[in-house]
């Protein structure tokens, strides 16, 4: 399993300290409806995830050793991982280094038989009833059925599971010092079953793209950082593509991923590709500016160096997207039809660069 990752702020999300757990939370209508992904450090030897908690075993923790988790969850299935982490490096750097715990989840409801003959219909694949042997039951939450996979069981039922994990790692970049230190973990599945505890979880309202009023959106007129009016379908109509990046002043990991966007905006304006840029916290409700924030938006930008537009939003447009964290990323056609939405947090700039171009091959 890879791991994918969003972070973000607002709605309880925060620095990737790893003395502070980390929740990004997601909404996103296409190509998948995703609830949330979530990147958490252990806190007090403990990862809290939305539905799970996992302990980290005594006798790591006599190391001294850390440990984090990813998850994503979506209405249908959850996906998650623990790893040991080095409280040195930043945890989106980590994502990637070797799981030593990972985990599925399905609807309470559905039962593994049916979920794996929904799932696993490659004829040339493995059978769902060899795929079901590698999965320990974990419990559930009553919103899912959790799930251990175990990655002995797959080697032992599929030979080169290991190996093809291992070179997987290798080309992630993976030091082989921790690449064998996972292993021996990993061979120590069945000691960590006991750590890993579903906990409550009710699903959140989701808004989704068809939720979302793009003619509405297409005709709002806002204002850029120099008070002169822009009319979003004017601005989309410049390009096949338009990335719309919702921020605020106050959000940490949108102010870091500008230059990377403004990378990207370069990269990929030969292919008809823009970055639409949209401050939501400057306008009140009442449609005043609020000049120190007007200022504090203007020296972010600057100091970001970035050279695609950036507009003002007020209640009109808050009303029609839902902005609960930031920053959240919508894609929308030369005529504001929604593309790829909306997505709340932040991607590495690889993974943005591929959504970006499996979106323009959607717009060609």
């Amino acid at each position: 399993m890879t791991a994918l990752l969003l972070a973000g702020c607002g709605g309880g999300a925060a620095s990737s300290s790893t003395d502070t757990p980390v929740a990004a939370e997601t909404e996103q209508a296409v190509p998948n409806d995703v609830i949330g992904d979530h990147l958490v450090a252990a806190k007090d030897g403990v990862v809290t995830m939305p539905g799970v908690t996992f302990t980290l075993p005594e006798d790591l923790a006599a190391e001294g050793a850390g440990i984090a988790g990813w998850e994503r969850i979506n209405f249908e299935t959850v996906y998650g991982r623990i790893w040991l982490c080095n409280p040195n490096e930043d945890l989106i750097s980590q994502l990637s280094h070797p799981g030593i715990f990972d985990y599925m989840g399905i609807p309470a409801d559905k039962s593994l038989d049916d979920f794996m003959a929904e799932q696993y219909t490659d004829s040339n694949g493995p059978s769902p009833d060899v795929i079901k042997q590698i999965y320990v039951d974990l419990g559930s939450n009553g919103t899912f059925h959790y799930f251990a996979f175990d990655m002995n069981k797959a080697d032992e039922l599929m030979p080169g599971t290991l190996d093809q994990q291992k070179q997987q790692w290798l080309g992630f970049g993976v030091d082989e010092g921790r690449m064998n230190r996972a292993l021996e973990l990993i061979g120590r599945f069945d000691e960590y079953l006991g750590c890993f505890e579903p906990t409550e979880l009710k699903l959140p309202k989701m808004q989704k793209a068809s939720d979302i009023d793009t003619a509405k959106l297409a005709n709002l007129t806002l204002q850029d950082l120099d008070g002169k009016p822009v009319k979003l379908a004017d601005a989309f109509a410049k390009n096949k593509l338009t990335m719309i990046d919702i921020w605020k002043t106050d959000c940490t990991v949108c102010v870091e991923d500008m230059p990377s966007v403004g990378e990207l905006s370069k990269k990929y304006a030969d292919q008809g590709f823009g970055v639409l840029s949209v401050c939501v916290d400057v306008v009140d409700n009442d449609g005043s500016i609020d000049d120190d924030l007007l200022y504090d938006a203007q020296d972010i930008v600057k100091t970001a160096g970035t050279t695609y537009p950036t507009v003002l939003a007020g209640k009109e447009f808050r009303d029609l997207i839902d902005v609960v964290s930031t920053p959240t990323i919508l894609y929308v056609d030369s005529q504001g039809n929604i593309v790829d939405g909306p997505s709340r947090g932040s991607y590495p700039k690889d993974m943005t660069a591929q959504i970006i171009e499996g979106n323009l091959a959607k717009v060609q």
